[in-house]
């Protein structure tokens, strides 16, 4: 299109919103702006034709192919012009824009050498541009439409954004700043920088008072003014904003955006409250008739900030409080200087009010009515806004009144022809007291007897200020440093609920209730501080009316917004905003077991705990109450007042006579109404949400104590997606953890062969990305949002500290035992399969790995899901397989199946960092005594020498009919034993009763024995044979011999041979391999008590049966099925029943507390579990009784000897003996007797266990 020649339909577009151009080749030509059009497709302009809607021509080729793009913004109705990536930049104004900008009509475009204006006609005015009435001189466009501000980037590394460029920002729409291309400021940083803009870093967006600027979850968020922003803050003109490389100058709006106030109406009443001002009362200003709320407190006074401004000088700046409560209003003086007075009585605690009361505030006077809606009065009444204070001004006829203060510090009231001022504007004192927020409001005759009381003190890092549980009193007033309030979670940890810097106060209630400190106050840096005793504050100001009332609503209003700066909620609020919530505090005490909060109630008051203890309640899984933690001093709850429709988490009770501080939902939303905070402005689901209401309801967070997920939330960060963005990419490096706040998101993966498969859904409460940052390795998964949708992230360098402080609470655990369940389980490469049968003829599998080092036996079921377990498959892939395959839904199963395959290392899980798991659990649970009594130490590649045993003349012993020769041998010397035990020479010289003594142990101690090193020599050779005879045995077979060693097992000496490949036999060879060591034993035993039967010699004798005796102890030992010995795998591998001791000790457990059974269990089963769980116990009893026998005779004699000589009782000595013997030997079976009450133990037992471990702290 050319300037020349229009024609008439391409002159009427002259009456449309079009682009003139100005400039250029094509100078005098329109291009139209279809406003629809542009809301679903941009108008692109370039040189380039086919690939825009318009070509520019170029005199000078500045224009590039495809230069600049219009597009119309519906949310706030304005064109948008962007950049498309040209050579030479987009201009508006002589200016170049940094992203996508907002037309208003008269900018002026530069693409290249080619400049075109912005139409907006309107004809009805006969204007060519939309121009405002009464526009005054400016320096921008912008300067002439209200509320628009702009942002102008002075240095930047970032691709495409060049220094002095510039954006606009506009009320109607957020202002986004991050990686994304899709942001309004995309900085798309490069090198060093990359990682410093986030793709969603922050977010400017305009409120009542002005332009916001808010961090959104940025892992290294911006700076303004040099300050991080960790918080919303209100920009002003001038602030310098620093996001990654690029710094920004933020310009305020010229013409200021006007918004309507709006009141507040109470719905569903009959009846209203009203302040009627008495015709004797004569009013320059303020209504006659005043409507009272009943879901708010009414603050009084002269200052800003109140919601009823009485401004004379006879009235403080915070005067008094009017309050709804239990049906009846309440009137309490907050420490006035001229005090308030009901019915004619000055007050000095809260009264009840009824109508037609008479209540007076310094010179003015008001009647409380109580009046049906509808009636002429209520009628008449203004209802007391939301927002906007209520002034009233006396008229100068009106006579003031002004009290005179008596000695003790009161006040009377008296007629005074010139009242004084304020007690608030008094001369300065100089003293650092008056410095203090409320001291420099306390009237001066009141301070003047107070101050010299004060102490000041300083304290070094790290000094103890008060001491947890200190009984006696103190009132501290912090003048420079910082302190922390922390108490004890546990030995090691402390949790800090509040700090104190210059300017705080702590300890009031200590000084008025007689309370001891709950919490411990320590220097974190240099203190100076002012200290007021508690001795001496009632010694001095115990009868003193004002003062007293001075501490107990300023002062303790003072403390309490110390309490309120460490909470989530109201963290990012000003001080004076915080300030304003302290005065809607109303102060409540419960006795021991009252409900403060009820779970699933409507969360519509805010607790501050001030003394007392209460406890907070969750649901268990049997539908009761499990105690969560116990609150005290300085803990809240109840942060869900920020958002309609939010209830309590978790039941709260006083345990002990609890007194706190109580905010009531439409109290904080009219002290946020007010305020003009950041927060307040950007409303629920924004900056101000507290987070410790979300992670209430998620995953191990639930079961965390208030204060701990207060913390926790203080660490994460809101991010914000829209519909089909990419949150995380598969391959990708870890950098946080997500919960779902709002919105769904889509999990999917790629797998090996390039299929994009998708997972699975997620919605609010679930999270993803922790497994991860666990096992520190790149993302499993693709996550895109499905909708819109709000996250919480929390960083890789908060992970950490986050799982140390609920390491108390098993948050890691939590974590890592979920693991198994997020990853798509991968069988390792070199996995051999072989197929077994048993002797009923059902057929297994039995997998090995490492040379037969491991091995897991599989079902044929099982072996078919083991066939999928390529990599690509999650575990609902592989139950839905299982499903189709065999028609059964058994997700668990399947679960399980993955947790032991992995387990037992025969899936590529990566291991969890050591760092991310509670400490208590692994190698570190075990401390240096533990492993002097615990260790064990392996030689590899023994298989060789049992080969050449084994050809060398051990083949022999397997020879069956020498074998039936030396089963012959092992039972004619275990007969040739009773013989003598009865008949024989042994009976005379030892006595049967003393040979099975001990088990046996007792033969050892006899007279005239073996020296102990030959003693200890006999047990060796025992040991060597056992071992040897299974290697040999293994050999038999054809089988590998893996390993050999020796070790401590709870202070016990123990060999091995590791004869695990005999597994991949059949049932008889690995029972003979089992017992071929007991076997050995027998023989050495048996030949020795045959030998005993051909010896005269009595020392021979003796030496005979005390080798047989040893040898028959380790045969007792090992052949008994009661213990995990080889008794027991012969035993296991006879009935054919894998896991025999786990599977019978938890069938017991679950039988005896009525818990359901895990899987089917046959009727012989259920038999041989009752039978073996019901023996070992009375096997573990009977093997202590009879080591305490052997105890006793072994340290009878020289404890006897020492009893001697210290002239004891011989009777005494005996009975020490056996408490001696019978405690060691108690001790060493303890272990056994745990293992009984523990096995089986399932996850509600081991919650419900640590439940009651938390009651107890």
């Amino acid at each position: 299109m050319t300037a020349a020649a229009l024609t008439d339909e391409e002159k009427s577009v002259t009456y449309l919103p079009h682009l003139l151009i100005t400039k250029g080749p094509q100078s005098g030509a329109s291009i139209l702006l279809d406003f629809k059009r542009l809301e679903s497709a941009p108008l692109v302009l370039g040189r380039l034709a086919g690939e825009c809607d318009f070509v520019l021509q170029s005199f000078q080729n500045k224009v590039s192919r495809k230069h600049a793009s219009f597009s119309y913004r519906a949310e706030d109705q304005l064109v948008i012009l962007a950049d498309a990536g040209s050579s030479n930049g987009t201009q508006v104004n002589g200016e170049y824009i940094a992203g996508p900008t907002v037309l208003f009509p008269g900018d002026t475009i530069g693409c290249g050498d080619v400049e075109l204006v912005f139409v907006i006609p309107i004809p009805q005015m006969g204007l060519p541009l939309a121009k405002l009435p009464g526009q005054t001189e400016r320096k921008y466009l912008e300067d002439s439409e209200p509320g628009v501000a702009r942002l102008e980037i002075v240095a930047s590394r970032a691709a495409a954004i060049r220094p002095g460029s510039f954006c606009r920002l506009t009320p109607g729409h957020p202002f986004l700043i991050g990686r994304f291309s899709s942001s309004d400021l995309p900085l798309l940083e490069e090198g060093e920088h990359a990682r410093l803009v986030s793709r969603r870093h922050s977010e400017i967006r305009w409120s009542s008072s002005g332009y916001i600027i808010r961090d959104l979850g940025a892992a290294n968020p911006a700076w303004v003014n040099q300050s991080r922003l960790d918080a919303p803050r209100l920009l002003e003109d001038g602030d310098a904003i620093q996001v990654g490389s690029t710094l920004l100058r933020y310009r305020a709006p010229r013409l200021p955006l006007i918004v309507g106030a709006t009141t507040s109406t109470t719905a569903g009443q009959t009846r209203t409250y009203i302040l009627k001002v008495p015709p004797s009362q004569s009013l320059l200003s303020g209504p006659r008739f005043l409507s009272l709320p009943t879901t708010r407190q009414i603050l009084i006074g002269r200052a800003e900030g109140n919601d009823v401004r009485l401004l004379d000088r006879s009235i403080s700046r915070r005067h008094a409080r009017l309050f709804y409560e239990a049906r009846h209003f309440f009137l309490s003086d907050l420490g006035s200087a001229n005090g308030t007075r009901h019915n004619g009585r000055e007050i000095t605690e809260p009264v009840v009010l009824q109508p037609g009361d008479r209540l007076q505030f310094g010179n003015f006077e008001f009647v409380l009515q109580e009046e049906t809606i509808g009636s002429e009065e209520s009628s008449n009444s203004l209802p007391l806004p939301l927002v906007e204070p209520v002034v009233y001004r006396l008229s100068p006829v009106e006579p003031p009144r002004e009290a005179a203060p008596d000695s003790d510090g009161s006040a009377t009231q008296a007629a005074r022809p010139a009242p004084r001022q304020d007690t608030t504007t008094a001369p300065q004192i100089s003293h650092p007291l008056r410095n203090i927020t409320p001291f420099d409001e306390l009237d001066t005759q009141s301070f003047l007897l107070l101050a010299p009381h004060f102490k000041e003190v300083s304290y070094k890092p790290g000094q103890e200020i008060v001491r947890e549980g200190q009984g006696r009193g103190a009132f501290l007033a912090i003048l420079e440093g910082r302190a922390s309030v922390s108490r004890a979670i546990n030995d090691r940890q402390r949790l800090v609920v509040a700090e104190l810097t210059a300017g705080s106060v702590y300890g009031e209630r200590t000084i008025l209730e007689d309370m001891a400190f709950a919490n411990r106050l320590e220097a974190v840096t240099p203190v100076r501080a002012l200290r007021l005793e508690e001795n001496v504050f009632k010694k001095e100001f115990g009868r003193n009316r004002a003062i007293q009332t001075f501490f107990q609503q300023q002062v303790s209003a003072a403390s309490a917004t110390n309490w309120l700066r460490a909470t989530l909620l109201m963290r990012t609020l000003s001080e004076k905003t915080r300030h304003a919530m302290a005065n809607r505090l109303r102060y409540r005490v419960y006795n021991p077991g009252e409900t403060l909060a009820e779970r699933g109630k409507s969360a519509e008051e805010f607790f501050l705990m001030l003394s007392g203890t209460a406890v907070a309640y969750v649901a268990d899984i049997r539908g009761g109450e499990s105690p969560l933690a116990t609150l005290e001093e300085g803990d809240t709850f109840g942060d869900g007042i920020v958002a309609p429709g939010e209830t309590y988490p978790m039941t709260v009770r006083a345990e002990r006579k609890v007194a706190c501080y109580v905010l009531a939902r439409p109290d904080f939303e009219n002290v946020l109404a007010k305020s003009g905070d950041p927060v307040a402005s950007l409303g629920a689901g924004l900056g101000g949400l507290p987070l410790g209401a979300v992670l209430n309801r998620v995953g191990p967070f639930m079961q965390l104590p208030p204060q701990l997920v207060t913390k926790i939330a203080a660490e994460m960060k809101p991010k914000f997606f829209k519909k089909g963005e990419t949150i995380v990419r598969q391959n990708e490096p870890a950098s946080a953890f997500y919960i779902i706040r709002t919105g769904q998101v889509e999990v999917s993966f790629r797998t090996s062969g390039g299929e994009d498969r998708s997972d699975m859904r997620l919605g609010p409460g679930q999270y993803f990305g922790e497994a991860s940052l666990l096992t520190n390795t790149a993302r499993a998964d693709t996550v895109k949002a499905a909708e819109d949708c709000e996250l919480l992230a929390l960083y890789r360098n908060k992970l950490e500290g986050v799982l140390k402080l609920g390491e108390s609470y098993d948050l890691g655990q939590y974590f890592a035992k979920g693991l198994t369940k997020r990853f798509r389980p991968k069988r390792i490469a070199e996995v051999q399969v072989s197929q077994q049968t048993n002797a009923t003829g059902e057929v297994y599998y039995l997998l090995s790995r490492d040379g037969g080092e491991q091995f897991f036996k599989l079902s044929d079921r099982s072996l078919f899901l083991w066939d999928l377990m390529d990599g690509d498959n999650s575990l609902n892939d592989l139950s839905m397989a299982y499903f189709l395959k065999f028609k059964k839904l058994d997700l668990e199963g399947v679960s399980n199946l993955v947790g032991q395959l992995q387990a037992a290392n025969f899936l590529e899980i990566p291991p969890i960092d050591e760092k991310f798991v509670d400490p208590k659990e692994g190698k570190r649970s075990h401390g240096p005594l533990w492993r002097v009594f615990n260790w064990r130490y392996e030689f590899k590649h023994i298989d060789r020498f049992f080969d050449r045993l084994y050809s060398f003349g051990g083949k022999i012993f397997f020879w069956r009919p020498l074998s039936w020769l030396l089963l012959a041998v092992i039972v004619a010397g275990f007969g040739a034993l009773v013989y003598s035990g009865l008949f024989g020479p042994v009976a005379s010289d030892l006595g049967l009763v003393r040979i099975f003594q001990g088990g046996g142990l007792g033969a050892l101690t006899v007279p005239g024995a073996l020296p102990f090193w030959a003693l200890l020599l006999v047990l060796l050779f025992n040991f060597i044979i056992h071992e040897t005879a299974h290697g040999l045995a293994c050999k038999v077979y054809g089988r590998r011999v893996i390993s050999g060693g020796f070790g401590l097992q709870l202070g016990w000496p123990f060999f091995f041979v590791n004869t695990n490949e005999i597994w991949l036999e059949k049932r008889r060879p690995r029972i003979v391999v089992n017992l071929a060591g007991p076997a050995s034993n027998a023989l050495l035993a048996g030949i020795c008590c045959l030998a005993m039967l051909f010896t005269s010699d009595p020392v021979w004798r003796t030496a005979l049966f005390q080798v047989a005796a040893i040898a028959y102890v380790l045969v007792y030992i090992n052949i008994n099925p009661l213990m995990e010995l080889d008794g027991y795998f012969a035993l296991m591998d006879w009935l054919e029943i894998p896991g025999l001791r786990r599977k019978a000790l938890t069938y017991i457990r679950r039988r005896v507390l009525g818990r359901p059974q895990p899987g089917s269990i046959t009727r012989r089963e259920r038999r041989i579990f009752t039978w073996y769980a019901l023996l070992t116990p009375l096997y573990i009893l009977f093997t202590m009784v009879q080591f305490s026998f052997f105890l006793e005779s072994l340290a009878e004699p020289p404890l006897n000897e020492a009893l001697k000589w210290l002239g004891v009782d011989r009777s005494i000595g005996d009975g020490l003996i056996w408490v001696l013997a019978l405690g060691i030997a108690a001790l060493l079976a303890w272990p056994y007797f745990t293992e009984l009450l523990t096995t089986g133990r399932d996850e509600d037992e081991m919650a419900g266990s640590r439940a009651r471990r938390r009651k107890l702290r």
